[in-house]
């Protein structure tokens, strides 16, 4: 009896599967992509949090693939990074989108998701600090479609913070006004409070009595809570507040304004120190590149510490470090390399201004941006940047507190491959393959030998190049396929490359769609594989066409003389129904001259 081999795909793993005779069927593993094993995230733009043993926890936006954001740990010298928690599209309910810090108690970190939940508005969740035992602690609920207002508050972005078992945040949105709340909660997820209802915002100035949109953590002194809001206000330019825990006692302890008080839009938290409260604003200052300020816990007080020039920093977003009278925080953009953003220092008298480190507006660079705060330890600063370092979408970093030391712990980034896509081609010992996401994140063409050795990655798509490669077709050294969209139009190309990685030609760009019915001449967003005869190679496309129900297409091997074959018929927009189909989404068989 012959042997029967087949290969098996399943996302984030290529499996073989031989059954031979009787005998049961044995599976190898020949090769794990990526996204399952390699997961750091992408862009963190929050604060780190230090544990008692030095560890440091974070968290990343997002991800690729269906990842829509990552928890993490890792050493204060950059090694054993590893995740604890994995956000996805799949398992929504869980949160998606973490854009804040954690809170740590115990072995339990505390954070929230911007998004997602059952109500798609965002979580409170919980997890130890091993990754086990994740919990939602609290999804806030649905705000109306029309005035953006619900009990609770929606899409918190901030962080919490931590009293005798109850947490205490923001929303950036909802509430019975629709600007936003502040929120307490046990730990436990029982008993949920509203302590404060932002006021609605009124007319073309966005202004109210008391701010809006919140967006960064509180801090906590006695039984007094202290925050910004970053819109509303009197002047439309922010608000510093304070309330009590059990939400009485709100006080708007200054309006921003960014005329004679040089602030507006303040989106960090604040620092305590003695009876002053210090914070940034993105904007204002004397030169519009935002401020640090200064304002007494009742008030008075107002001082303008520092206001940023762009040449040593502008729109500062983390909140500020105090130690030994000196104020330690990051600007997301600005300084003297490119305007990538910077680390700086200055005294709580304003003395004594320096840029610590200058980050550079480049892929590739040692990270760019840092919007969040950052944490000291052991005279070292640790934070996170939104972009730059050799994966080009984040960094982990430390720098010595008088600039000094600058070491790129992390880079946050792609696999090298992930999701790959249904069907391989075997030439001899050497399967060829692509996946959907990895390489630059547009996704790769690979090589693998049958014995799972000799993984090569042979192409990283650009978006010019198309996104979302799908399965390939394979003619002596040449390699044929399409991809799903990207492109110059954005609706998918048609591509060909050599078996060694080499030669990649964009051979067809599919046209953009127009119309209620999205039509075009030649089809759009193609799955199927192709089929070649001779010179030409055939294939579908499940959008697009005469009727925006796909096509079915030729064109040479060597990128010209594209002929749009067939379009479907159009499908009747109540039953669905047609009477030739619509929307092929798998490859053709040729015989003879019939497709």
């Amino acid at each position: 009896m012959k042997h029967i081999r087949f290969l098996i795909i399943l996302t984030g793993a290529l499996l073989l599967a031989t059954a031979m005779g009787g005998r049961a069927a044995t599976l190898s593993v020949l090769y794990t992509f990526g996204v399952l094993t390699n997961v750091t995230g992408l862009n963190p733009q929050a604060p780190l949090t230090q544990g008692p043993d030095g560890a440091l926890y974070g968290t990343a936006r997002t991800g690729e693939g269906m990842v829509r954001g990552v928890v993490f740990r890792m050493r204060p010298d950059g090694t054993g990074f590893t995740w604890l928690k994995l956000f996805t599209y799949t398992n929504e309910n869980d949160g998606q989108y973490p854009e804040a810090g954690l809170i740590l108690s115990g072995n339990m970190l505390y954070g929230t998701t911007e998004s997602g939940g059952s109500n798609g508005m965002g979580t409170v969740f919980a997890l130890t600090t091993n990754g086990t035992g994740f919990s939602v602690l609290h999804t806030f609920t649905a705000t109306n479609s029309v005035t953006g207002m619900n009990l609770d508050g929606a899409v918190p972005v901030a962080g919490m913070v931590l009293s005798a078992g109850v947490l205490y945040g923001t929303t950036s949105l909802g509430g019975t006004n629709g600007s936003g709340t502040v929120f307490s909660m046990n730990t436990d997820g029982t008993g949920f409070k509203s302590l404060h209802a932002f006021a609605p915002i009124a007319g073309i100035g966005y202004t109210n009595s008391d701010g809006a949109n919140p967006s960064a953590d509180l801090i906590l002194s006695g039984n007094r809570l202290y925050g910004t809001a970053r819109y509303g206000g009197t002047n439309s330019g922010g608000t510093v507040f304070a309330l009590n825990t059990d939400g009485s006692a709100f006080t708007n302890l200054l309006y921003m304004n960014g005329g004679a008080l040089a602030s507006y839009g303040p989106a960090a938290g604040l620092i305590l120190s003695g009876n002053m409260l210090y914070g940034t604003s993105t904007i204002g200052g004397t030169d519009s590149q935002g401020s640090v300020f200064g304002i007494t816990t009742n008030g008075t007080g107002y001082v303008l510490v520092h206001s940023f020039t762009f040449n040593d920093g502008s729109n500062p977003l983390g909140d500020l470090v105090l130690s030994g009278g000196v104020l330690y925080g990051t600007t997301a953009l600005g300084g003297g390399n490119g305007g990538g953003g910077t680390v700086f220092r200055v005294n709580v008298d304003g003395t004594g201004f320096t840029n610590l480190y200058n980050f550079r507006n480049a892929i590739g660079s040692s990270g760019s941006f840092p919007e969040a705060g950052l944490v000291l330890f052991n005279g070292t600063l640790y934070g996170t940047a939104y972009g730059g370092g050799t994966g080009a979408n984040g960094i982990l970093f430390a720098v010595g507190t008088n600039g000094t030391g600058y070491t790129n712990l992390v880079n946050f980034g792609y696999s090298t491959a992930a999701y790959p896509a249904p069907a391989m081609v075997l030439s001899g010992n050497r399967f060829y393959g692509s996946t959907e996401t990895g390489g630059a994140g547009y996704g790769t063409v690979f090589a693998l030998n049958t014995d799972g050795t000799g993984y090569t990655n042979l192409h990283n798509f650009t978006d010019l190049d198309g996104v979302d490669p799908q399965s390939l077709l394979r003619s002596g050294g040449t390699l044929f396929g399409t991809t799903h969209t990207g492109g110059v139009a954005n609706k998918g190309t048609i591509f060909g490359m050599g078996t060694n990685g080499l030669g990649f030609t964009n051979l067809f760009n599919f046209l953009t769609t127009k119309g209620t019915f999205s039509t075009n001449g030649t089809g759009a967003d193609p799955d199927g594989i192709l089929v070649l005869s001779g010179d030409v190679l055939y294939g579908t496309a499940p959008k697009g066409g005469a009727n925006g129900s796909g096509t079915v297409y030729s064109i040479l091997t060597n990128g010209t003389s594209f002929n749009l074959l067939y379009s479907f018929t159009p499908t009747n927009s109540v039953t669905g129904t047609n009477i030739d189909g619509a929307e092929p989404q798998s490859g053709l068989i040729l015989s003879g001259n019939t497709l």
